[in-house]
């Protein structure tokens, strides 16, 4: 089957212009890519056209994901693939008017129709990684940080949107008046399907994405000052959830914990845990090593 091939209308010309005019260009032209980041199965780049202010990224997939479509099958699931999955996210968000990447172009080839190869060139966004602004700012900055995430969290919940947003999924930019703003990039986990979230989503959404964050930066995945910015700012957006802020608090932090545990990632985690962490009544019930933290 002929690769499937989207080029927005406000780049085809662009792009035509420096040779992306088909799905084995983005995969094959590489003069003005820099890269960012190898995975096993993927790349990520910068595309940076002459003349052109803002640049690109280009994401791409080259290697076979029969294991996830065969997953799917054995979970009674419609296999969809990552890049239209992270399309459609974007597409649901941007409708719903909430700060999304924009994307320029996206592909896939098939075979034995799975998807075999894909690529997604997204917009850059002005701006710096969540976590970047984080590290270098003091208290009072990281808690309206913080806020300001749980107040798209809880806008999200709200709405009946199923997506995991994560810390290294948010671009932060910050203006003259100390006003932050956040944009979402990399949709790909998450569905399009609405659902209602009660308790038990939010608590298994929010310490998802938290332990994320702590597996990724090796960092306190949150200070109960910053929890307290992020529980009040999400409640204020979900009016769904009657929850006090400190209740909220203490079912993240449980959540959290849970997720610590169930992967066995304890030992590997517990140097970059607060000993307030550590000491929560939800892990010695657990009879966890408390000595494990420095």
């Amino acid at each position: 089957m002929k690769p499937v091939i989207e080029i927005d209308e406000k780049w085809r010309d662009i792009l035509a212009e420096y040779g992306y005019v088909d799905f084995d260009s983005f995969f094959t032209s590489t003069k003005y890519l820099q890269e960012i980041n190898i995975e096993k199965n993927g790349a990520v780049y910068k595309l940076s056209l002459p003349g052109r202010l803002k640049s690109l990224y280009l994401k791409i997939k080259y290697k076979d994901q029969f294991r996830k479509a065969f997953r799917s099958l054995l979970r009674a699931r419609l296999y969809k693939a990552p890049v239209i999955n992270e399309v459609d996210n974007i597409e649901l968000l941007s409708k719903m008017n909430f700060p999304t990447v924009n994307v320029a172009a996206w592909g896939y080839s098939t075979k034995m129709g799975i998807v075999n190869a894909s690529f997604i060139l997204t917009e850059e966004v002005q701006g710096e990684e969540f976590i970047n602004i984080y590290r270098r700012s003091d208290s009072s900055m990281r808690e309206k940080l913080y806020a300001e995430y749980g107040k798209l969290l809880g806008q999200i919940h709200y709405n009946k949107v199923d997506s995991y947003v994560r810390i290294q999924d948010l671009i932060c930019s910050i203006v003259n008046n100390g006003k932050i703003f956040l944009t979402m990039i990399d949709r790909e986990v998450g569905s399009v399907q609405k659902k209602n979230y009660g308790l038990k989503s939010i608590r298994n959404n929010l310490s998802h994405v938290f332990y994320e964050g702590l597996k990724r930066y090796r960092q306190t995945p949150i200070t109960y000052r910053e929890g307290m910015s992020f529980c009040n700012a999400y409640l204020r957006a979900n009016k769904n959830i009657s929850l006090s802020p400190k209740e909220l608090y203490i079912v993240l932090m449980d959540g959290i914990l849970s997720f610590i545990i169930k992967r066995k990632s304890f030992t590997k985690l517990a140097p970059s845990l607060p000993k307030k962490f550590l000491l929560w009544p939800y892990l010695r019930n657990k009879h966890l090593p408390v000595k494990a933290s420095r």
